[in-house]
């Protein structure tokens, strides 16, 4: 009987051991996105139920989680610790992710809309990655790029010019140690930038501007001078290190520096407390933005000696359980009009091409109702752009409006050399969209078209290059990590003052002194009390 009874629950054991397993193995009703913090538009996420509805005619629910850091994302991934569908990490996540095995190869038949990728970026990244054991194009879709650079202060909030452009385009890399050669090769500085300069708390980063400044100044060490911007912010041997860590050292001791900072720098440059930032195209295009309002200008420059542009893209891990939903997550996100809605929430750069927003009339009414969005106390220009808004998205639901603004993209197309020109057609469609009522204060269709992804000046520089030919992609450190993390750690660590831990030092001496003072207090007050009940 008991031989018998063990046998029934090794059975049951069994079929709920494979019923598990096969419940693990895979979901349809569920998609689970882990993706970076506030990059995606989240007020869309819905859409892509009603998507996947009428692509599979099944209800699909969303789980978005988020990370900080291409590190915390990797710990879970390598380690096999994160049930998750699609993950978006940069390039060289994905490098170490495919050569370790954790992402499954895009079946990209089964994705549509991928010609709308830019193809500056898939070309890059094969020229970057030829030679690899792998092809990281297999393993990745593009979603978003951008630079790294420096952003400076133009004119401060009391109407001072700080830092002019001519002297941020001379001094580059220079900009932020406060030191630079001339076009005659005199070294130069600015004894109103010390104290006032930010660096990334991000070794990758740090390095880049390290190595680039290195170029600038006429100081690799010998034998690396022919080395192009690709070489140099991917060369990680001993030698390079040592020269990387004295310059960030000579900068932590100069003076110069303000400190270090992953996400506060961008308030820094708008309240006037830092001058000079190393930053990310996105974060500066957010700050420049938002500094007008306070009355201040910022500028961003990506130095013309070269430096690093980064890509993000979704990649498909092999925890996956629900591989048609991740497939059709990409197409959907690739869609023109998704991509301008994601573009204009986070401020970086979309990998959909310019090409395919200016030619899809979807994405031109998502470029419209986003640049109606305003802050604002005037009640009268708040209702009108809440009218403007109303109009956009009745324009959405009619099928005949849409093929309308269509054909005026089309005709504008035909020409496209003088598709800006005060006389073309793109105007008609501040009628078509907005009708007649422009207040002078709220962009038009041409207008808000034209500044996002026209624009000449400096959005030009973060949206949409020319060329990527001196700028340069991160590979992973591989075997040199340690090293060069240790290195970063020593050079925080020493020379000078680190006013984050001081600050920390500060307030615990305060709380002991305070903790101190009140032990003493409430002793003397129970002795005092003890003392008159006694008598």
């Amino acid at each position: 009987m008991k031989k018998l009874l063990l046998i029934v629950l090794i059975a049951c054991f069994a079929l709920f051991s494979v019923a598990s397993f096969s419940g693990c193995s895979s979901r349809d009703d569920k998609l689970i996105v882990y993706n970076w913090a506030d990059y995606i538009d989240p007020t869309i996420l819905s859409d892509f139920c009603d998507y996947y509805f009428d692509k599979t005619g099944k209800k699909i629910e969303v789980v978005y989680s988020t990370y900080d850091t291409n590190e915390t994302m990797m710990t879970k991934i390598l380690n096999d610790d994160a049930d998750v569908d699609l993950i978006c990490p940069s390039e060289y996540s994905i490098m170490r992710l495919a050569s370790a095995g954790k992402l499954n190869v895009i079946n990209k038949d089964k994705i549509d809309n991928l010609e709308y990728i830019n193809t500056t970026i898939t070309e890059k990244v094969d020229e970057v990655f030829d030679g690899e054991e792998i092809n990281l194009n297999d393993y990745f879709v593009p979603y978003m790029w951008g630079t790294l650079g420096i952003m400076y202060t133009r004119v401060d909030k009391y109407g001072n010019e700080v830092i002019s452009d001519e002297m941020a385009e001379e001094a580059g890399w220079g900009l932020l140690w406060n030191s630079w050669l001339d076009e005659n090769g005199n070294k130069k500085s600015y004894d109103k930038l010390n104290g006032k300069i930010l660096m990334k708390d991000s070794v990758r980063d740090a390095y880049v501007a390290a190595v680039m400044y290195l170029y600038e100044m006429g100081r690799l060490p010998d034998g690396y001078e022919s080395y192009t911007p690709q070489d140099l912010i991917n060369c990680t041997d001993d030698i390079m290190i040592n020269a990387a860590a004295k310059v960030m050292q000579e900068q932590k001791e100069s003076g110069c520096l303000k400190g270090y900072e992953v996400d506060l720098g961008k308030d820094d440059m708008i309240m006037g407390s830092a001058y000079v930032n190393l930053a990310w195209s996105g974060d500066a295009m957010y700050a420049i933005e938002e500094a007008d309002i306070e009355g201040v200008e910022l500028g961003y420059i990506a130095p013309e000696s070269g430096g690093n542009v980064w890509f993000d893209g979704w990649c498909i891990p092999k925890t996956c359980k629900n591989v048609e939903a991740a497939e059709l997550f990409i197409e959907w996100i690739c869609q023109p009009y998704v991509g301008i809605y994601n573009m204009y929430e986070i401020g970086y750069s979309s990998a959909i091409s310019r090409d395919a927003f200016i030619s899809d009339a979807e994405a031109i009414l998502a470029i419209c109702e986003s640049y109606q969005y305003i802050d604002t106390d005037d009640k009268a220009l708040s209702a009108l752009s809440e009218e403007r808004i109303k109009k956009v998205n009745t324009l959405w639901e009619s099928e005949e409006s849409v093929n309308a603004i269509q054909a005026v993209l089309d005709k504008a197309l035909e020409n496209p050399d003088t598709m800006w020109d005060d006389a073309s057609v793109l105007h008609d469609l501040d009628d078509l969209i907005f009708g007649t009522d422009e207040s002078g204060e709220l962009y038009g269709a041409y207008d808000a078209i034209y500044e996002l992804l026209y624009d000449e000046e400096w959005l030009a520089l973060i949206r949409y290059p020319e060329d990527f030919t001196n700028l340069g992609v991160m590979k992973d450190f591989g075997n040199q990590n340690n090293a060069i993390v240790s290195m970063w750690d020593s050079v925080k660590a020493s020379g000078g003052w680190d006013w984050t831990v001081a600050g920390i030092c500060l307030g615990v001496c305060f709380a002991l002194i305070l903790g101190f003072a009140l032990i003493f207090i409430l002793k003397t007050k129970v002795f005092y009390g003890r003392y008159r009940k006694v008598n």
